[in-house]
Order: C-alpha cells, then sequence, then structure tokens
C-alpha cells in the first residue's frame, strides 16, 4: 500500500501520494484505518463521522517526526501532530489527511 489518496492543505483536494520515500526515511510505523491501534479505534461514534485521517506515522524518534513534516510539506498535505496528551478532539482531523503521532517519543 503505497500509494494513499491524502489531502492537500492548500486546497483540500485529494491527491494520489506514493509513500515510498516517507517509508525509506522513518523507523516508525504507518496505521491506516482500520488497522489496530489506528485513530478509527479511539474515536466515539460522533467523531466518526468525519471520516478521520488516511494515514497515522507512529514516531519512534524525533527524526521521524521530522520527516514526516518535511514529506508533508513537500507534497503540500494536510497534517496534525498528536500526543498522548490529546484526547478525542486530535482525532477529528485531518479528515483524509495525515496524522503524526508523537505518543512514542521519549520527552
Amino acid at each position: 500500500m503505497l500509494d494513499i489518496k491524502l489531502r492537500r492543505a492548500s486546497d483540500q483536494r485529494l491527491v494520489t501520494v506514493n509513500l515510498a520515500a516517507l517509508a525509506m526515511e522513518v523507523r516508525g510505523e504507518f496505521r491506516y484505518p482500520g488497522d489496530p491501534g489506528s485513530p478509527e479505534h479511539k474515536q466515539s461514534a460522533g467523531v466518526k463521522e468525519n471520516g478521520g485521517p488516511a494515514l497515522t506515522v507512529v514516531c519512534k524518534d524525533l527524526g521521524d517526526a521530522m520527516g514526516c513534516l518535511e514529506f508533508a510539506s513537500r507534497n503540500d498535505l494536510l497534517v496534525v501532530m498528536h500526543n498522548s496528551q490529546d484526547g478525542e478532539q486530535a482525532w477529528r482531523g485531518p479528515d483524509r489527511g495525515m496524522v503524526v503521532d508523537l505518543s512514542h517519543l521519549d520527552g
């Protein structure tokens, strides 16, 4: 699953993005809707209505987070940073965007 449709930040349109470069750069785990631990499993019934993110990258280190942000910037992707302190509100967006999960980073 290297090609995925993600929402572009500039005009909110869905675009097909190849994740190969990101997969080679980060050591973290990629999660997709329906995977255990993906945001849709953390959402309440009311939150699921917006569709939620199409991709979550669980970062292992700061380099992963930086790589995700650079990838999102290069591809003009809608991205949200999430950590373990965030509640359900964090999972309400981005609809068909990318979540960078920082919850596994050491302080």
